[in-house]
């Protein structure tokens, strides 16, 4: 394979017309061989990288095709993508030649697809992160975002929310600050977050019992949706985009809330449905897009007490939500397979994003009966009991505090300059704890839900919130 692909590639050189059947021709051999080293040598002494910068730029829209399929089939082996990746001027013109796709339906149609594949692998390459963003990547995917009309759950959208999610998180502090200087416009936070509520609507729609069975009956119209894991992608991007509280208070934002509240309840659905299809505990999995859902909106609420009071006051069932994935169930024995050892850890990093919403929600609002949804001050003690939850015990802990009503109760030296103001202040939260008896209420559900007994283990641990959560 690497001699005739030398001779084909010799020939294409030479030739004063492009040869399609010979580009045809490489193409099956590149993608038959794109992972070994041999045929990757001979691609590059024979000159292949170069010619393909030149094919990508032909008048001719079948050459530009062949030539992007066969970057397409080198990109789908590390190595092929690593060797990409080092190429400047291939990037550059297979960026140009997305940004000019999205303007012209046929290119967009039958170039721009693979074009974004290829860009997917190469962001997966280690180290191609920062050559992408100075290629000019982010921009020329961005008007594939905002300036076309692909398909809201297609491959070519996800791919593209896939490379921009890795380009908004890279390596290099330089290409990560570069990259989120163009996704934080307030146009595109605004369609990220129209994009997370359709395809959550289009996920939890999929997600059905009646739906599956169709789907299996039938073959789908359009293979080439999957709603799932647009919205995981879009979630994720949206995560990694909110990090500042500038960012999380923009215009753009404000439907980023509503959207990832949408997802989570989707991605739990879909666990759900799927827990209870195979006969699994429903406190064991978690989807990815619920992952990115849930991670997303602790983001948004922990930089913007706007965004808790807009959770608070638009999205009711976002509490409940919140009380499902915070549930835990041991698993049946300690020695758990590899795949449910996975899909615990998953489930165990997304509570852990639950307790830190919830956190952020409960200390935001005015009135702690609102916060009194069923289920979920039991559901936080019980978190209590369990090593595997350690890490969400002082999150859960503030959040009783908050559902017992005992920010105005229980002042710490936190609050207060000097140890004297501490003992004026709790000579005057006497008279409180007198003027507001029937406030009780919340603390006697905590204690109900058996929240004294778990603080005899709490009281014991070396981690220095959980313990004033404790005296708290």
């Amino acid at each position: 394979a690497p001699e005739a692909a030398e001779e084909l590639i010799a020939e294409l050189i030479a030739g004063s017309t492009i040869n399609l059947v010979g580009l045809h021709r490489l193409h099956a051999i590149v993608w038959r061989g794109a992972g070994q080293p041999a045929l990757l040598a001979s691609l590059r002494a024979a000159g292949m990288l170069e010619l393909a910068v030149q094919l990508v730029q032909e008048p001719n829209l079948l050459v530009r095709k062949a030539a992007v399929q066969i970057l397409w089939a080198l990109s789908a082996a590390p190595s092929g993508a690593q060797l990409l990746a080092a190429q400047p001027l291939l990037l550059a013109a297979i960026i140009r030649l997305i940004e000019k796709g999205a303007f012209v339906a046929e290119d967009l149609e039958i170039l721009v697809p693979p074009a974004v594949s290829t860009l997917r692998n190469i962001a997966l390459a280690p180290g191609a992160h920062a050559a992408l963003v100075a290629a000019g990547a982010v921009g020329a995917l961005l008007h594939l975002l905002l300036g076309t009309q692909l398909a809201q759950s297609s491959s070519t959208l996800v791919d593209v929310m896939l490379v921009l999610w890795k380009l908004s998180a890279t390596a290099s502090t330089a290409a990560t600050t570069s990259a989120l200087s163009e996704l934080c416009a307030d146009s595109v936070l605004k369609r990220l977050s129209e994009l997370a509520t359709r395809t959550a609507a289009e996920a939890e729609v999929a997600s059905s019992p009646h739906r599956r069975r169709l789907d299996a009956a039938v073959a789908d119209e359009n293979d080439d949706d999957d709603p799932v894991a647009a919205n995981a992608a879009v979630c994720a991007l949206l995560c990694n985009i909110a990090t500042e509280p500038d960012v999380a208070e923009r215009a753009g934002a404000h439907g980023a809330v509503e959207a990832v509240c949408a997802s989570l309840r989707a991605g739990l659905l879909l666990s759900n449905n799927a827990a209870a299809a195979n006969g699994a505990p429903l406190g064991q999995s978690c989807t990815v897009s619920t992952l990115h859902a849930v991670w997303a909106l602790a983001n948004l609420l922990s930089l913007s007490r706007a965004n808790c009071k807009r959770l608070l006051s638009r999205e009711a069932g976002a509490l409940g939500t919140l009380t499902q994935l915070l549930a835990y169930e041991e698993p049946p024995t300690p020695l758990v397979s590899v795949q449910l050892a996975a899909q615990l850890q998953t489930r165990n990093t997304a509570r852990f994003k639950a307790a830190l919403a919830l956190r952020c929600a409960t200390r935001t609002s005015p009135d702690a009966a609102a916060l009194r949804v069923p289920g979920l001050v039991r559901t936080l003690v019980r978190l209590l009991g369990f090593r595997a939850t350690e890490s969400c015990h002082g999150l859960a802990l503030q959040a009783l505090i908050e559902l017992a009503d005992g920010r105005e109760l229980l002042p710490t030296r936190d609050h207060f300059a000097d140890a004297d103001a501490l003992d004026a202040a709790a000579a005057e939260g006497g008279e409180v704890r007198a003027e507001r008896g029937d406030t009780l209420e919340g603390a006697r559900e905590v204690a109900a839900a058996g929240a004294l007994a778990q603080l005899r283990h709490t009281f014991l641990s070396a981690e220095r919130d959980v313990l004033e959560g404790s005296m708290q």
